[in-house]
């Protein structure tokens, strides 16, 4: 068996720098005219596609800065204190939490009944299906690592809210901005019913 030579060229294009990354809200308020604002209501202020398979332009929503192999993407996500995501489910895929810096709670089950809080290089496999959210419980900004894997093409597109979040945002953005989330596939506001 043979091993291949690579060029430090090459080799600079399998680097994902995180200070030379926009996190992608930014695209998707100038692709799709979706507020910035209303993106970080539902996810996290920072995140950050450092590897992916690159799906059909139609399909993409994010560029990752590395290609990676099918059924998995590597995030970064920042977020200030006492920030983090809405109670979400991805239907298809398991998520991956692994502090970096700070600490964070992991809320799960229907209405994030349960909780589990996790430090920096502990780690969390969510399967399938589970509600979920997490929150930084510090004083200052902390980064998280977020994997995502499946098998499915449209993994990245099993992304479910509340209804009443999909409510919260036709009302504080129009309904228009909720039909774009739902449009694009980023999010559906259809999770059942929270006790």
């Amino acid at each position: 068996m043979e091993t291949i030579d690579i060029t430090p060229e090459e080799m600079e294009k399998r680097i994902a720098r995180i200070d030379d990354l926009t996190p992608n809200k930014a695209e998707f308020e100038e692709r799709d005219g979706i507020p910035q604002e209303a993106y970080e209501y539902l996810a996290a202020k920072e995140i950050f596609l450092l590897m992916a398979k690159p799906k059909p332009a139609e399909k993409q929503n994010t560029r990752p800065a590395i290609e990676g192999p099918d059924g998995a993407s590597i995030y970064v996500v920042g977020t200030p204190p006492s920030d983090g995501s809405s109670l979400h489910a991805h239907m298809t895929t398991y998520e991956t939490f692994m502090p970096l810096t700070g600490r964070y709670r992991i809320d799960y089950g229907r209405g994030g009944k349960h909780s589990v809080v996790l430090h920096p290089f502990e780690m969390l496999s969510m399967p399938p299906g589970v509600l979920r959210n997490f929150t930084n419980l510090e004083d200052h900004d902390s980064r998280m690592l977020v994997i995502i894997q499946g098998e499915d093409e449209d993994a990245l597109n099993d992304v479910i809210l509340e209804p009443s979040k999909g409510e919260e945002i036709a009302e504080r953005w129009g309904p228009d901005v909720k039909a774009k989330f739902e449009q694009r596939g980023l999010f559906l506001f259809n999770a059942d019913a929270v006790e």
